[in-house]
């Protein structure tokens, strides 16, 4: 694995953790407005880790491809979605397995300039 596959898997794994981060926090802060809110600290959320600078978002389908493709080589969509939610790419909440499989081959067909469709529902990274 490069560098670059190694710190896109890490930005990848880290966006999965500020989403459910971000989860939990909605959850706090509706129970806090019914007055269910626990108010004693949680020892896991005190530990300290490195704080990055920039966005966070959630990892991308085009992107998770990306990279899945860059290690697989050319794959069926459903190849790629599976491995892409085993590297943390969750999709929006209560996404089907089937709705993210579909959502990879729908990104990947509209993305011409980045995946090349081989046939038989398999892509390829395009050359650059």
């Amino acid at each position: 694995m490069t560098d670059l596959e190694m710190i896109e898997n890490q930005i990848a794994s880290i966006q999965v953790e500020m989403d459910e981060l971000q989860t939990a926090a909605r959850v706090l802060r509706r129970l806090s407005k019914l007055g269910l809110a626990c108010n004693q600290p949680n020892p896991i959320l005190n530990q300290k880790r490195p704080r990055k600078k920039g966005k966070s978002s959630r990892p991308k389908i085009v992107d998770m491809a990306r990279v899945v493709l860059q290690e697989l080589g050319e794959s069926h969509f459903s190849v790629v979605a599976n491995e892409a939610i085993k590297r943390g790419y969750r999709g929006r909440a209560n996404s089907t397995l089937d709705q993210i499989k579909k959502s990879y081959w729908s990104t990947m067909k509209r993305n011409p300039d980045i995946f090349i469709t081989t046939g038989g529902g398999k892509f390829k990274l395009k050359a650059k």
